[in-house]
């Protein structure tokens, strides 16, 4: 999916990006409209006009999400402090992610205009090269995360934990590492249905650029392609995924628990600082 593919790399990367320290934050969100145009035009070969109508496009949609949607990270961010507090529950972290989720649906809804009017410019021969760019990234995708043996993709989901949680909390004890150990060995694998809905999402943008982007109706076709991703999952895709949704709740419970005074204070100050950063940014002219 393409804009699930910006999920994961870009706009939740505007997300990953606040997680940096304060200079790299500012620059990286700042330039933000260049990265996103970097990623389309690495997917498809853009005209000058293209790449002039993307970019200005852009560059609205980050002046719109600096002014609309920075303000949800900070309450975020201030409820997270507050639960940390007091000690994280399930209901404490499922809020947060039904807020984080409604953030991104507005998103999705906000930016499907942008994508759609590039789509409608596109010829022939830039269609094929983004559904063939897009089908290349999903081959990548399994030979990463479903061609591997099960143990080594257990190895390198704790790995990849264990960093990013040490990134705010400093090195962890050997039982908080076994506890996320234990989290990895129990996560249901989902990658090759993960892959199989991108494709079937991409078949269908395809499909709807080809059929209808000289039609009326081109904008709201791929705006509800966009909206409505998740009709490719499968229950069995669905149940798995509110499983491991709630494992990683349960598991974050558990670590917070355990945190000792000197990995509390460090997780707290990094947060306070992060939130500092983003209200400039929201601030910002």
């Amino acid at each position: 999916m393409l804009l699930s593919s910006m999920k994961r790399n870009i706009f939740t990367g505007v997300l990953l990006c606040l997680l940096l320290s304060a200079c790299s934050t500012k620059l990286a969100y700042n330039y933000l409209d260049w990265i996103l145009e970097w990623y389309v035009a690495d997917l498809v070969n853009l005209t000058e006009d293209q790449e002039w109508q993307l970019n200005e496009a852009l560059t609205k949609e980050l002046a719109w999400h600096r002014k609309q949607q920075l303000p949800l990270y900070i309450k975020s961010l201030d409820q997270l402090s507050h639960a940390i507090n007091n000690g994280l529950t399930l209901e404490s972290l499922q809020q947060l992610y039904s807020e984080q989720l409604k953030g991104w649906e507005q998103l999705k809804q906000h930016i499907a205009p942008t994508m759609a009017q590039l789509f409608k410019t596109m010829n022939e021969s830039q269609i094929e090269q983004l559904l063939a760019n897009l089908e290349e990234r999903n081959q990548e995708l399994e030979e990463d995360y479903v061609n591997k043996p099960r143990n080594e993709r257990v190895e390198q989901r704790q790995e990849r934990m264990v960093d990013r949680i040490e990134n705010w909390t400093g090195s962890l004890t050997e039982a908080q590492t076994q506890l996320i150990s234990g989290w990895s060995q129990q996560i249901r694998p989902l990658s090759t249905q993960w892959i199989a809905n991108r494709r079937a999402w991409q078949t269908e943008l395809g499909s709807t650029i080809r059929q209808y982007r000289d039609t009326s109706e081109f904008s709201a076709r791929i705006e509800e392609l966009f909206m409505n991703d998740h009709k490719y999952w499968t229950e069995s895709y669905q149940t798995a995924y509110h499983y491991n949704l709630r494992l990683t709740m349960e598991m974050f419970i558990n670590l917070e628990k355990q945190l000792t005074d000197r990995q509390r204070q460090h997780l707290l100050e990094d947060i306070a600082v992060l939130r500092k950063h983003i209200e400039e940014l929201h601030n910002q002219d």
